[in-house]
C-alpha cells in the first residue's frame, strides 16, 4: 500500500489528520490549567509536559503533510518570521559563551564554536527557552493550517472561549469564597493569584485575550435562527468573563478590557447586529440587560472595593521612585545599549539585570526581590534578543496584528470577488474579535510581561497566525 493511501485510510487519517489536531485543542485546555505556565523558574513541569504534548502533536501534524504531500497554508511572511526567530535563536544559543553560576552569582565563560560570533550570555537558560518557543511557534503554524478549514477553525475559536471562561469561572468562585491560594491550598507568602495564574497581572492579560473571541461567538448566534443554546452559553460566559476582569483588580487590564469593550460594542451595533434589531430586538435587549445585571452582581459579590481601592493608589505610586520606574532606566540607559544589535541570549534578562542593577546607588531595599520579569515585554525583547531578533517577533506579532485588521477592511471596502476567502458573517466577526484581542494583549505588553507566560504566549502566537492567515480561510475540511 502506497504511503498516501494509507493517509486516506479511515486508520491513516485519525493518525496524520484528526489526532495531532485533537492534541492541538488538548493543549490550549491544559496551557493556562496548569498553572498557567506562568513561572518556569519556580514551576517547570508544567511547561515540559505542554512542549512535550505539542512536539508530540507536531510530530503526527508534519508526518501527515509528508505523507499526503500537502504544505502546510500559512502566509509566507509569517512563516518566514517564525523561520527567522528560530533560526536566530538557536544560532546564539548554540553558540553561548557562558552558563551562570547561581551559587556564585557569576557567569563561567564556555568554549563556543565562533568565539567572536554573537551567542547567548547563558547556554542553559537559552536552550530551556528555545525548546519552549519551538514548540509554541511550531504550533501556531500548525494553528493556522488547521484553521484554515471551516471546521477546525470553530474548534479552535470554541476551545479559546471555553478555556478562558473556565479560568473566569474559578476566579470568581476564588473570591466568592476567600479561597487562600490557587486552588484552596495555603500558599505563603501571599501573592495576588486569580484563577490559575500567580499575577493576576496575567490573569488579566489571559482574560482579555479570550473574552473577545467569546463576544464573537455570541454575536454570530444571535446573527442565526434558532441557536437559543449558543446564545445562552456565550452570553453567560461572556458575562462571567468580563466580571472576571474587574473581579481581577488588574488596573491595566481593566482599562484595556473597558476600551476593547466599547470598540467592539460599537462596531457590532453599528454593523452587524443593526441589519437584525428589528427582528430580534427583543430577545438582544433582553439579553443585554441580563448580561449587565449579571457583570454587576458578580463584581459586587467579587469584592470591587479592593479594585476601587488600587485605582485610588495610582496617583500616590507614580514617581521617581516606583520600582517598575526604576527598572525601565535601568534597563533603557545601560542594559539596551550593552546588548546591541544581538542581545543577551533568550530568557537571559533575569540573570544580566542584577548586576546592572547593583551600578545604582540606592538603599538596599532598592529592588526588593529578584526581577525575573521587566515588566515590559517589548524592552525586555530587545535586551534578550538584541535588535535583530527584536525585528523578526515585530513581524510576527506587530505585522499578525495590522496584517489582521488590514484583512477586517478589506471585506468592507472591496468588491465581492476581491475579498479574502473569510467572507462569511461569522468569519467577519471572529476576525475582529481575533484583532480586538491581540492588540490588547500588545498593549498589555507595554506595562507588564505578558509575552513572558507561556500560555499566553501560546495564544497570543496562535491568535497572530489567524490573523496572517485569514485570507486563507474557507469551509473545507
Amino acid at each position: 500500500m502506497k504511503v498516501a493511501t494509507l493517509a486516506d485510510t479511515l486508520v491513516g487519517r485519525f493518525f496524520f489528520v484528526n489526532l495531532p489536531r485533537v492534541l492541538l485543542l488538548a493543549a490550549f485546555v491544559y496551557a493556562p490549567w496548569a498553572y498557567g505556565c506562568s513561572n518556569w523558574f519556580e514551576r517547570p513541569r508544567p511547561v515540559e509536559i505542554l512542549s512535550t504534548l505539542l512536539g508530540f502533536a507536531l510530530l503526527l501534524w508534519i508526518g501527515g503533510c509528508a505523507v499526503r504531500r500537502l504544505f502546510p497554508r500559512v502566509h509566507a511572511v509569517f512563516g518566514a518570521a517564525t523561520l527567522f526567530i528560530l533560526a536566530y535563536g538557536w544560532a546564539v544559543t548554540l553558540n553561548a559563551h557562558g552558563l551562570y553560576d547561581d551559587y556564585y552569582r557569576q557567569f563561567v565563560p564556555l568554549d563556543s564554536p565562533w568565539e567572536k560570533g554573537p551567542g547567548s550570555v547563558d547556554k542553559a537558560v537559552s536552550t530551556a527557552m528555545m525548546l519552549r518557543l519551538s514548540a509554541l511557534l511550531g504550533a501556531a503554524w500548525m494553528a493556522a493550517d488547521v484553521a484554515a478549514r471551516g471546521p477546525w477553525r470553530r474548534a479552535l475559536v470554541w476551545t479559546v472561549a471555553l478555556a478562558g471562561a473556565s479560568i473566569a469561572v474559578l476566579g470568581l468562585v476564588q473570591k466568592a469564597t476567600g479561597a487562600p491560594g490557587i486552588f484552596w491550598q495555603f500558599s505563603w507568602p501571599p501573592y495576588p493569584f486569580f484563577g490559575t495564574f500567580k499575577s493576576h497581572n496575567n490573569a488579566g492579560a489571559f482574560l482579555n485575550l479570550t473574552w473577545p473571541l467569546a463576544a464573537g461567538l455570541c454575536a454570530a448566534a444571535f446573527r442565526s435562527d434558532g441557536r437559543h443554546g449558543a446564545r445562552a452559553l456565550w452570553t453567560g460566559a461572556l458575562a462571567m468573563m468580563l466580571a472576571s476582569v474587574f473581579v481581577n483588580v488588574s488596573r491595566a487590564a481593566m482599562a484595556l478590557a473597558v476600551v476593547m469593550f466599547v470598540g467592539l460594542a460599537g462596531w457590532l451595533a453599528a454593523g452587524t447586529l443593526k441589519r437584525h434589531w428589528e427582528t430580534r430586538k427583543t430577545q438582544i435587549t433582553a439579553f443585554a440587560v441580563l448580561s449587565l445585571l449579571a457583570v454587576g452582581i458578580m463584581v459586587a459579590a467579587g469584592g470591587w472595593r479592593v479594585g476601587w481601592t488600587r485605582w485610588n493608589q495610582l496617583t500616590g505610586q507614580i514617581g521617581p521612585e516606583n520600582p517598575r520606574l526604576r527598572a525601565f532606566r535601568v534597563c533603557v540607559v545601560d542594559m539596551l545599549p550593552d546588548s546591541g544589535v544581538f542581545g543577551f541570549g533568550p530568557g537571559t534578562w533575569h540573570l544580566k539585570f542584577p548586576a546592572y542593577q547593583s551600578r545604582h546607588p540606592g538603599s538596599p531595599n532598592y529592588f526588593k526581590y529578584r526581577w525575573q520579569y521587566a515588566h515590559q515585554d517589548w524592552l525586555q525583547t530587545a535586551i534578550e534578543w538584541g535588535w535583530l531578533g527584536s525585528t523578526g517577533w515585530a513581524v510576527l506579532l506587530l505585522g499578525g496584528c495590522a496584517g489582521g485588521w488590514w484583512n477586517c477592511a478589506r471585506f468592507r471596502t472591496r468588491k465581492e470577488q476581491d475579498r479574502p476567502a473569510a467572507s462569511t458573517p461569522e468569519d467577519r466577526i471572529l476576525l475582529v474579535c481575533i484583532c480586538t484581542a491581540l492588540t490588547g494583549v500588545l498593549l498589555h505588553s507595554l506595562v507588564d510581561f505578558p509575552l513572558q507566560v507561556t500560555s499566553l504566549q501560546l495564544y497570543a502566537f496562535t491568535l497572530a497566525a489567524l490573523a496572517w492567515n485569514s485570507y486563507r480561510w474557507n469551509d473545507g475540511y
